[in-house]
């Protein structure tokens, strides 16, 4: 490993200012081809055999505003970005050797700069020298800067909207990550900025763009930026030049103009399939006593999750009890609406549903598969006559579950996972079809995970010893849901 990339001592992974500016540079060359890096003066530039001669447009400020500048370099947006170090202007000097050296002149060089002192002098001392030295160069400084009100910033207007926005304008809406911000959160806030700008202010804009385009290194934030579209004077509209293509690494606006004016409008939701009736088994249960012990076995894992979620802090995530207690609240609310449904196949696709929507993570999505091949395995006994669902029909659906649910999972008992608890209740309801003495088995194995170690789960990446001190909080909680149960079939 490189001495300059080591363990993290506080937030980063490269502690030399310098190194980690250079590196950056040169990563954007790894990612995008048309471009070269002059590492003496942190100039990155168009490749002369990337695109066709045009006007040049050159722009830059101090590094830790990734990806502006460098990784806008590319055909169809900048032909070169100059970097100073972080948070500084790049020097008149450096700027002078883009300008003159780095960049296609015979159709002259435009240079773009943000309204901060130390650019706006450093960027327009580069261009007088090019000027003097007889090239075709204007400079661009762009408009106010938005960080301080207009008063602040030398303008008798204190207004911070410095143009008027009508619910007639065509606007584009661009929401940028200050750097720190996560994309999920950035999704949720660019739909809360967009539906304000909707219900308060009239304004649907015809763009927008969410994304990471001018950070401030990881700072936690976003700014919102909103354009009226107006005739910019070049022969073409301004909303065409926005989506025209570029190969920039650091510019992401993939949807094609066509898209945008012509997008597609249809959903599936309208022709949505109607919920198909599931096969019945023909085997057949009693509804009032199976959602009777369904309550006893639910109302005692929500009365577990306390200490389900205690131990699961210990060992896991914390997250388990309150999984399971959802799970248990959804099934709870399922049953007292159902309750004339005889076929015990049918009777579980029904919780099964329930499950698959209110439990996420892991044990969701084992429950859910579980309870899948359960409502299989009752299928498979099917006969041509009705018969009721015995112990026997029971545990053999369940041993056909369990197996399915072996393809899924590695977990065998002694891993200190629920199988621990879910395996001995399987085996002991095939060998006396007594239920009682299945949940008993249950608990024994739940028990038995104390001072388990882990072989698999999360509590294998928690690590410590906390497993010395309390039970799988999956094997607990649904050793408690069978005593429950059994409690209910009495």
């Amino acid at each position: 490993m490189s001495p300059l990339l080591t363990k993290p001592k506080a937030k980063h992974f490269i502690n030399d200012p310098t190194h980690l500016v250079l590196s950056a540079l040169k990563s954007i060359t790894l990612t995008n081809p048309t471009t070269a890096l002059d590492s003496s003066n942190k100039i990155l530039y168009l490749r002369p055999d990337a695109a066709a001669p045009q006007v040049s447009i050159v722009s830059g400020g101090g590094s830790g505003h990734e990806p502006s500048f460098a990784a806008f370099v590319g055909p169809g947006l900048l032909s070169a970005a100059v970097a100073g170090t972080i948070f500084a202007s790049p020097s008149a000097e450096q700027i002078r050797r883009c300008i003159l050296q780095r960049v296609e002149k015979t159709k002259g060089v435009l240079v773009v700069v943000m309204n901060y002192t130390g650019d706006v002098l450093n960027f327009g001392m580069a261009v007088e020298k090019a000027k003097a030295a007889g090239f075709e160069v204007e400079m661009v400084v762009m408009a106010d800067g938005a960080g301080v009100g207009r008063s602040k910033g030398g303008k008798s207007d204190k207004e911070r909207a410095f143009i008027n926005i009508g619910k007639s304008d065509e606007t584009v809406l661009l929401v940028n990550n200050l750097g720190g911000v996560s994309v999920l959160e950035m999704g949720g806030i660019t739909s809360e900025v967009a539906s304000q700008l909707e219900s308060d202010y009239s304004i649907k804009p015809v763009r927008v763009l969410s994304g990471t385009f001018m950070t401030s290194l990881n700072g936690l934030g976003f700014s919102i930026s909103l354009l009226r579209l107006t005739d910019a004077g070049v022969g073409k509209p301004l909303l065409e030049l926005l989506d025209a293509p570029a190969e920039a690494a650091g510019w992401a606006a993939p949807i094609k103009t066509s898209t945008w004016t012509k997008p597609p409008t249809e959903t599936r939701e309208a022709s949505q399939d109607a919920d198909v009736e599931s096969k019945p088994s023909n085997i057949t249960i009693d509804p009032s006593q199976a959602s009777k012990a369904l309550n006893a076995a639910l109302d005692r894992v929500i009365k577990a999750e306390p200490d389900i979620t205690r131990y699961d802090t210990v060992v896991g995530d914390g997250d388990c009890g309150i999984g399971l207690k959802r799970g248990a609240e959804g099934v709870k609310q399922h049953i007292s609406k159902v309750n004339s449904v005889k076929d015990a196949a049918q009777f579980v696709d029904g919780i099964t549903s329930v499950i698959e929507t209110t439990m996420d993570g892991t044990s969701g999505a084992l429950y859910a598969i579980f309870l899948n091949a359960l409502a299989n395995g009752l299928r498979q006994q099917s006969s041509g006559e009705s018969k009721p669902a015995s112990p026997a029909i029971w545990a053999k659906a369940l041993q056909t579950a369990s197996e399915s649910l072996s393809s899924y999972t590695p977990a065998q008992p002694g891993d200190r996972t629920l199988i621990d608890a879910l395996a001995p209740f399987v085996e002991e309801l095939a060998k006396s079809g007594d239920v009682s003495k299945a949940a008993q088995a249950a608990d024994a194995g739940s028990k038995k995970t104390k001072g388990m170690k882990a072989s698999l789960g999360r509590t294998v990446y928690v690590g410590g010893s906390g497993y010395e001190e309390v039970p799988d909080p999956g094997a607990y909680g649904l050793a408690e849901f069978f005593t429950g149960l059994a409690e209910g079939l009495r």
